[in-house]
């Protein structure tokens, strides 16, 4: 899931690019590779490329990124933003992620997403 920064003229871009790119190059990566070692490839590789057309295009490409993977009996999650990852057991809602988000000064404002810095 992917949701982008609302303040950025083409964070339906970022998103929609964002989701789809990780999927295709997630399943791409050698079945020899973990799926934190596949995952964390394809999210940097990825967040250099939204950082890299960003400053290019002088435009706006930043999202927020959540995702699950199940392999086996394991669920892998990745997030990046303020989007956050859930679990429910027994009509219990307990969060998984930790948002990414500063307050200063009765201001809040996102501290990592998609595209924000280069890795």
């Amino acid at each position: 899931m992917a949701d982008g920064v609302s303040s950025c003229p083409d964070a339906a871009i970022a998103s929609q690019t964002s989701v789809t790119s990780f999927m295709q190059d997630y399943f791409s990566t050698p079945d020899s590779w973990s799926v934190k070692q596949s995952s964390a490839r394809v999210l940097n590789a990825l967040n250099s490329w939204l950082h890299r057309q960003q400053a290019a295009e002088q435009t706006g490409l930043l999202t927020t990124f959540s995702a699950a993977i199940i392999k086996s009996a394991t669920l892998f999650t990745f997030h990046i933003g303020d989007s956050r990852i859930c679990h429910i057991r027994n009509g219990r809602l307990e969060q998984l992620s930790e948002d990414h988000q500063h307050c200063e000064q009765q201001h809040t404002y996102l501290a990592r997403a998609l595209g924000l810095t280069h890795t």
